[in-house]
């Protein structure tokens, strides 16, 4: 599982291919301060002549910025595309008092 990965001002944008998987076999959760990304690959019935894709479940670990929202995490799914845009939190900025 191969990832690209592209920021904003305001967020990360993380996009990997997941072919052969549907959307309801896909699980992504924040576990500390790593993202995990895991699946399951439906196979056909029949028997194999060529693989080159892999064939069994896959669990993808990636580690976060501090400065990730967890909780604003959005995830789409579609054409075997995944794409979890990961909102930055915003910068407090402090203010002293003359």
């Amino acid at each position: 599982m191969s990832f690209k990965i592209y920021e904003s001002q305001e967020n990360y944008l993380v996009q990997t291919l997941v072919p052969g998987t549907d959307a309801e076999s896909l699980h992504i959760s924040v576990e500390r301060s790593t993202l995990v990304i895991k699946g399951k690959r439906k196979l056909p019935e029949g028997k194999l002549l060529v693989g080159e894709l892999p064939e069994s479940d896959f669990k993808k670990k990636l580690q976060l910025d501090q400065n990730i929202d967890v909780d604003g995490i959005t995830a789409k799914y579609q054409n075997g595309l995944l794409s979890l845009t990961l909102p930055k939190r915003a910068k407090r900025i402090e203010i002293k008092v003359a």
